[in-house]
């Protein structure tokens, strides 16, 4: 099988265990006697888990392992962590395998875009975008399968599914493209200079990147809340979700190949910052559905080309032997970030409704500033020799 597609179907399958354990894990939980405050404190450990450890996680294939070959460890080990959860009783039991579940889960996703983009380098004609757009794609079916699933599994056997997800993510993991990151003792001072002329920039791009993907926490938390508050029905406030993934998508596919180096990666996140700022300063003043559904459109670019040009700056600026560990920082930042934001639009929506958008709004406006601010840090490009290559072909 051609690398190109076994990378297109990793990506599908960490997706597909992300679009499941959404709506299945809680119903499980549910089953086991647990009530909503137990529920909610025990889905908090995996993202806090994902804030304090991914960094460590994913750097160990800047060093010891390819990251294929770590996706392949975590899956299995997430595989254990499940199958160990259908052992245990009560709350303290299973926040404690939940750890495990989290450390397995939090480095899927990074180390999967670090095994991509290091395959993609020195590729012409490809393009990142062209292979993540898979993981959405799987999502987005995903969900659509899981209302059904819901219907007719028990929910004793949801936790199951995810262990036979993530054993198919192994096996997977095992025949991608190996996209090797480690780098010999004797090139680490290199590495680590190389880390320093650029960190400024590093560190404000990580910056724009979490400010930008914050800005969604309080449509992610309560849009569905307020659509249902508005009257909407289930299969018009799906529509509107739907339309969203689908923008996404539609991104990924035809602006993926324009987003090659740090400038204009750079670009893509002032442009996701520019249009965060737009969709949810419309969304304070209430729109109705017309309006809201050419709105979600916008999620292909505050998500979607954000995305797009924060991975492709991150893998210019940060040089082999370091971009494990950075695209680890970068998705705790966001797991941060995204954990503070969804906090505060509890308070805000409670007490200004659709009007707490308009925070939201200034966090895609803090996006936009952090990336110009990473574009003036910008050391001048480095050739590939020089492990601090500036060119991804994404």
């Amino acid at each position: 099988m051609d690398g190109l597609v076994r990378l297109c179907l990793l990506n599908a399958v960490i997706f597909v265990g992300t679009g499941l354990y959404l709506p299945f894990f809680p119903v499980w939980l549910e089953s086991r006697g647990l009530d909503a405050a137990a529920i909610g404190l025990v889905l908090s450990v995996p993202m806090v888990v994902r804030i304090l450890a991914t960094p460590f996680i994913t750097g160990l294939a800047d060093r010891h392992l390819p990251a294929s070959v770590l996706v392949t460890i975590v899956n299995a080990g997430l595989l254990a962590a499940y199958a160990l959860l259908t052992l245990v009783d009560g709350l303290a039991a299973i926040m404690a395998v939940m750890v495990l579940v989290g450390l397995a889960m939090a480095p899927l996703v990074p180390l999967t875009d670090v095994t991509t983009t290091a395959y993609l380098r020195g590729r012409q004609g490809l393009s990142y975008g062209g292979i993540r757009l898979w993981g959405s794609v799987a999502f987005l079916v995903t969900n659509l399968v899981g209302g059904v699933l819901l219907t007719v599994m028990k929910a004793d056997a949801f936790v199951w599914l995810l262990a036979a997800v993530a054993g198919l993510g192994a096996v997977v993991a095992l025949a991608a493209p190996a996209g090797g990151q480690e780098v010999a003792a004797d090139h680490r001072r290199a590495v680590a200079d190389a880390v320093r002329r650029q960190r400024m920039a590093l560190l404000a791009l990580v910056a724009a990147a979490a400010s930008v993907q914050a800005s969604h926490g309080m449509i992610y938390a309560f849009g569905t809340l307020h659509w249902r508050g508005q009257g909407l029905s289930g299969n018009a406030i799906g529509l509107l979700w739907s339309l969203g993934v689908l923008a996404e998508i539609v991104l990924f596919a035809r602006v993926g190949p324009l987003v090659g180096t740090v400038g204009r990666g750079l670009a893509f996140v002032v442009l996701g910052g520019g249009s965060a700022l737009v969709r949810f300063a419309l969304m304070a003043l209430d729109p109705g559905f017309a309006a809201t559904l050419a709105l979600q459109l916008l999620h292909g670019l505050s998500f979607g080309a954000s995305h797009l040009g924060t991975i492709a700056a991150l893998t210019g600026l940060a040089p082999p032997g370091a971009r494990a560990r950075w695209q680890g920082i970068l998705t705790a930042c966001n797991a941060g970030a995204m954990a503070a934001a969804t906090m505060a639009s509890g308070p805000l929506y409670g007490s200004f409704g659709a009007g707490g958008y308009a925070a939201m709004a200034g966090l895609g406006a803090l996006g936009m500033l952090f990336a110009f601010l990473a574009l003036r840090g910008t050391s001048q490009p480095q050739s590939s020799g020089e492990g601090g290559a500036t060119v991804l072909p994404s």
